[in-house]
């Protein structure tokens, strides 16, 4: 892992990070992937500094960031927003772009869908903790999700997608 500082905010870089950045770059449109991503951070940084909460860390790993708060003593309902908003802001995205550029639509919608999964990895998975505060309703949501993936992809046919989903969500789940 490397690690810096800059002005007392912490970045961490997973070596995890590089490779699937590696990875990425070996798709067609890894741009609108990296767009996509960038956007979604961007959202949960503007929702964290409209109510205020500072940032402590930057902690890159996988294909995400994680945006770790100086304190967690926040209403709910923020915590709940600051979680959604960059699903949200991928959704709209992709509502704008959908006749524009039909990919870069397609990244942020699927970006926006893997991310509000209810997995606890995942923003959906926060939220719902956020709300509820209850690991085993999480783990309920997340097993009726992977019924309902594995049910639509039955019946609709493979999709690569919908599949590394649903292999997500059975890992994350049992673990």
């Amino acid at each position: 892992m490397i690690e810096f500082k800059l002005k007392n905010i912490l970045f961490q870089f997973n070596f995890l990070f590089f490779t699937v950045f590696l990875l990425l770059l070996m798709f067609k449109h890894s741009f609108y992937i990296f767009s996509a991503i960038l956007i979604h951070e961007i959202a949960h940084l503007i929702t964290m500094s409209f109510w205020g909460v500072k940032i402590k860390n930057f902690s890159f790993i996988g294909a995400g960031i994680i945006l770790t708060p100086t304190d967690d003593f926040r209403p709910k309902y923020q915590d709940f927003l600051i979680a959604i908003s960059g699903c949200f802001m991928n959704f709209f995205i992709a509502i704008v772009f959908a006749n524009i550029n039909e990919t870069f639509a397609l990244c942020n919608l699927y970006l926006g869908l893997l991310n509000i999964m209810p997995s606890r990895n995942l923003d959906g998975g926060t939220a719902i903790l956020k709300i509820f505060n209850s690991l085993i309703f999480l783990r309920i949501l997340s097993f009726l999700m992977i019924f309902i993936l594995i049910i639509y992809i039955l019946i609709a046919g493979f999709n690569i997608f919908l599949c590394i989903i649903t292999y997500f969500l059975i890992i994350d789940t049992l673990l």
